[in-house]
């Protein structure tokens, strides 16, 4: 497996390279002077297995860069794709309602066509994103990050609060993992129009 990071996961796509000698493959993404994005590989993905390090926020830089940077090395010969995306944005446009948008089933279509075979994000928001992506999508869970993280802490009787239900399944792992025996506690949402 080849690892192409964008630039704004440098020190991520490093550590990971530390953990488990993943190469680094090397690709230059700038700007032509009209703005538009444009994408050189400096490795060639010769029929390799390939991880494209992206993100989708902002847009118009990085969402743009992932495609791109999955497009480039498809067309070049890679095995396959797939994109890293430790923040999976769009998720939260799930719900089919009138008038609006459903980005998230619009993110799996364009990073499917940009030849990106499957998906690995942090802790998906929705999981509606399975049925809307037309591509496989691993969701990880951090539960054991936060755990450790937790336990450094001098805290005597820590309680878990779960910012709202869509959340709860999420912050029950986080107590679970750190061994917290205090039930979970619940936020209740009121949702407003804007």
């Amino acid at each position: 497996m080849i690892l192409f990071a964008l630039s704004v996961h440098r020190r991520l796509a490093d550590a990971l390279q530390e953990m488990g000698g993943f190469p680094h493959g090397a690709a230059a993404i700038d700007r032509f002077s009209n703005g538009e994005l444009r994408v050189e590989l400096h490795t060639a993905p010769d029929g390799s297995d390939c991880t494209v390090l992206g993100a989708v926020a902002p847009p118009d830089e990085h969402l743009l860069s992932t495609l791109l940077l999955g497009h480039t090395l498809k067309k070049e010969g890679a095995r396959s794709v797939t994109a890293c995306l430790p923040y999976l944005g769009y998720a939260r446009h799930d719900r089919p309602e009138p008038r609006k948008s459903r980005a998230t089933a619009w993110l799996g279509s364009v990073l499917s066509a940009s030849g990106v075979d499957a998906v690995v994000a942090i802790d998906v928001h929705s999981p509606l994103v399975h049925q809307l992506f037309p591509i496989p999508v691993r969701s990880l869970s951090p539960a054991a990050l936060f755990a450790a993280e937790i336990a450094k802490l001098p805290l005597k009787e820590p309680v878990i609060v779960a910012p709202d239900e869509g959340a709860f399944e999420r912050s029950e792992a986080v107590r679970r993992a750190a061994g917290i025996s205090r039930p979970l506690a619940q936020l209740e949402k009121t949702r407003t129009r804007e």
